[in-house]
């Protein structure tokens, strides 16, 4: 009962971590996205970020 309660927790903590750093990544993309497109304009944003998505 206790090792299962310590995977659990275990799990738990590793999962928020991942959300975390998730959620970090994601809004430096937005953000430095915004920042483009205000500067660049749109187009530009799309097209570098589907280039993005692209890449293996």
């Amino acid at each position: 009962m206790v090792e299962l309660m310590q995977f659990s927790e275990r799990s738990v903590l590793t999962g928020l971590l991942v959300f975390a750093v998730g959620v970090v990544v994601g809004i430096g993309i937005g953000s430095a996205s915004a920042v483009a497109a205000l500067t660049q304009g749109a187009p530009d944003v799309l097209q570098s970020w589907s280039g993005v998505v692209a890449l293996p």
